[in-house]
């Protein structure tokens, strides 16, 4: 009976190694499956691998992934997949947004609209591919300190897991106020004698904390005697509007889209000046949205971070005060906003407190079935 009972022990162990294999193997090669089948079946998209090329987090929470897919289209003519991201990350494309084959020969390209990809497939292509994209975590909720991001196809999905960076506390050690020195009087040996005065005591000097904390760039032309109009790095805005499909329009209706185009410029005196961390922050007009948070990258001098509040913060490096004449454009696309539009006819599109950019007026023409209309019951 021990003999029979010793039996079905190994028996169990043997089963429970097989089945830790088979799931094993499941999870190996899941991807490769998925991949398998846009092979063999449908055009479209298959993802295969996400890896993410920065191991640390940086303090603004950007990671760049390189994605690996494979792509099929039978078709001669161009084909467009939608790769969605979660909405935990803001997205942005690198590397001229070029897609790769295994060669390295750049095949297609990709765009950013709100959180999808939008892939271009390239004729009769039936081929593995890689391409590299920027994301920012934008889901704030500072008891985190790991969060995933998902990638999604129409065949199949990758997930991966990124730790986020945690801002260290500066421990804060309590400001010791110096001994005033022991003053003693020595006995008098003469009556007309004059007790010595003590050298006055010098307090150390303090540097002030906010030194070491990013500067308003506002505060950086004040202090170098700009006037309140001058203290500006915005030289000129330019607006075009286009349609739900990108076709542009000379007179958008509310349904529509504007996309800004802003020169902006930074005076010598002033770039020497600014640090890494140092920011400059302006308003968008309440006339237009911005429907999606994002992150636009300006080389090697800034990022701009592009709110749903309306809120633009360039966000500059140490690359602005070695070099000199920094200038550069900054672009990006909003909608009109119907809440704070009146009727069609012209508004007046104008950036608050920047008083050296020109207002441009806008006539917005009514649109059918459109939310505006419904308001102003056209």
């Amino acid at each position: 009976m021990g003999f029979l009972c010793s039996r079905g022990n190994c028996f169990e162990k043997k089963l429970c190694i097989c089945c830790f294999a088979f799931l094993l193997i499941t999870q190996m090669f899941l991807p490769y499956a998925a991949k398998a089948d846009v092979e063999n079946g449908e055009d479209g998209i298959s993802l295969v691998s996400l890896e993410q090329q920065n191991e640390k987090a940086s303090e603004t929470n950007e990671f760049t992934f390189k994605l690996k897919a494979h792509i099929k289209n039978s078709e001669k003519e161009l084909k467009t997949e939608v790769i969605k991201v979660s909405d935990n990350f803001s997205l942005q494309k690198i590397a001229e947004g070029n897609i790769v084959d295994q060669a390295n020969k750049v095949i297609g390209t990709y765009e950013v609209k709100e959180n999808h990809l939008i892939v271009d497939l390239p004729g009769e292509v039936d081929k593995d591919v890689t391409f590299d994209v920027l994301a920012k975590y934008v889901k704030a909720d500072a008891s985190k300190d790991k969060d995933t991001i998902d990638f999604s196809s129409n065949s199949n999905h990758l997930s991966k897991e990124v730790s986020l960076y945690q801002e260290k506390e500066v421990e804060t050690k309590p400001e010791t106020k110096e001994k005033a020195p022991d003053v003693t009087k020595e006995p008098e040996k003469k009556a007309s004698s004059e007790q010595t005065p003590q050298p006055p005591v010098e307090k150390p000097k303090q540097k002030a904390a906010l030194l070491d904390e990013p500067q308003d760039v506002k505060d950086i032309f004040a202090s170098l005697g700009y006037s309140e109009a001058d203290s500006t790095i915005l030289t000129g805005m330019e607006l075009t509007y286009f349609d739900a499909d990108g076709n542009p329009v000379e007179e958008p209706t509310v349904d529509d889209y504007v996309h800004f185009k802003f020169t902006w410029a930074i005076p010598n005196d002033v770039a020497a000046e600014i640090n890494a961390g140092d920011y400059y922050t302006f308003t968008l007009p309440d006339t237009v949205k911005v429907t999606q948070n994002q992150t636009i990258a300006l080389d090697p001098y800034a990022n701009v971070e592009v709110n749903t509040n309306g809120t633009i913060k360039f966000v500059f490096t140490d690359a602005v005060h070695e070099h000199s004449n920094v200038h550069g454009t900054l672009e990006f696309d909003t909608q009109l906003n119907a809440e704070d539009i009146d009727g069609p006819g012209d508004i007046t599109i104008k950036i608050p407190f920047e008083d050296n950019i020109p207002p441009v007026d806008v006539n917005v023409k009514p649109a059918v079935d459109s939310t505006i209309e419904k308001k102003w019951s056209f």
